[in-house]
């Protein structure tokens, strides 16, 4: 894998190494971290960013999963769509707040591949801590 800091807005990113030379997407993870108001809560949030992702994709997406659940101690939140239209992309958020910041996962995959790095992927999500 590798390991690229400050792409598109997120504080770092990992790429899964290419499976060929045809192979024109790299599965990646990557984390961000925004600001929230002192207001916002969790289920706004949740509310806002699923809305967003729905308007953005369109009628191209298929939501496969939209849940609260506990993550590393944390009330978070799962995320997950489904591309319907090319490309066949399989996307996965997992957010929670901390401290007024909202941190954002973010597990981006060709659909015929998302099995195949979900054990790495999901082993490097349940290893994320936060600094004391």
């Amino acid at each position: 894998w590798a390991v690229k800091r400050d792409i598109a807005g997120a504080l770092v990113t990992f790429f899964a190494p290419k499976d060929n030379e045809l192979d024109t997407f790299s599965e990646n993870l990557n984390i961000s971290v925004q600001d929230v108001a002192p207001d916002m809560t969790l289920e706004k949030f949740s509310r806002i960013a699923a809305g967003q992702m729905e308007a953005v994709f369109e009628k191209g997406v298929e939501v496969v999963k939209s849940e609260p659940f506990v993550f590393n101690g944390f009330s978070a939140y799962n995320y997950e769509m489904r591309g319907t239209q090319f490309p066949l992309l399989t996307l996965r958020f997992v957010w929670f707040f901390k401290d007024g910041r909202a941190y954002v996962i973010t597990y981006a995959a060709e659909t015929l591949y998302y099995d195949k790095h979900r054990g790495t992927l999901d082993s490097m999500v349940k290893s994320f801590s936060l600094g004391k």
